[in-house]
């Protein structure tokens, strides 16, 4: 949500069709929002901590953290150089 709401859709034990040969082994986060406008500061205070929190659960180190755009370039643009660069400014 734009507001910075979390919510979970699809339980973490199942799978979710988000990124197309990378389903199985990741986990999805999806930004309400569009990969060439900037994200508002409760968005990107809210990704900063779900990426945290995923990260130290499953024992990740930050470079795990890939785009959509990097994960399926001839499909998705999200979320954006400009706006992965700030989310990851802060983790």
């Amino acid at each position: 949500m734009k507001n910075g709401s979390i919510y979970s859709l699809v339980d973490e034990s199942d799978l979710a069709w988000h990124c197309r040969s990378h389903n199985r082994d990741s986990i999805g986060i999806e930004l309400a929002g569009y990969h060439n406008k900037t994200l508002n500061p409760e968005q990107i205070k809210s990704a900063q901590l779900l990426i945290k929190t995923i990260l130290s659960k499953y024992n990740l180190e930050r470079d795990h953290i890939k785009a959509h755009s990097e994960l399926d370039p001839s499909r998705r643009k999200d979320p954006g150089k400009a706006n992965l660069e700030r989310i990851l400014q802060g983790i």
